[in-house]
């Protein structure tokens, strides 16, 4: 405690001083800030991970393109969605393309993981 009341009175007496401390505060500051940051960005990795590693038959989503349709099948990176059920238009994409899976208690809105 001592110490911190002889650097505030040596700052007080030296303005000069103060300079490298107000720069390692600023420094501890941005750290601080880039590790929450990027502890958000990885939660929503996570869950983007979670939610095209779960995908199956009979999910209805959300492609990037803006397309809604219904996951009719799942291979390692691929999917096939059917769009329109009256002529069975089918589409397959790669897996990164799918935005948000539909919930299925019929709301029609989509879970937006962005």
């Amino acid at each position: 405690m001592q110490t911190l009341m002889g650097m505030a009175a040596v700052l007080a007496e030296d303005p000069k001083s103060t300079a490298p401390v107000m720069i390692i505060g600023v420094l501890i500051f941005l750290a601080v800030f880039f590790l929450f940051s990027q502890r958000g960005r990885k939660r929503q990795q996570q869950d983007r991970d979670k939610m095209i590693n779960d995908l199956a038959r009979n999910t209805r989503v959300v492609t990037l393109g803006g397309m809604i349709g219904v996951v009719i099948d799942v291979k390692d990176d691929e999917i096939t969605i059917k769009i329109d059920e009256s002529n069975n238009t089918k589409i397959r994409m790669k897996k990164w393309a799918i935005r948000s899976v539909i919930p299925k208690d019929g709301s029609g809105e989509a879970d937006d993981s962005r």
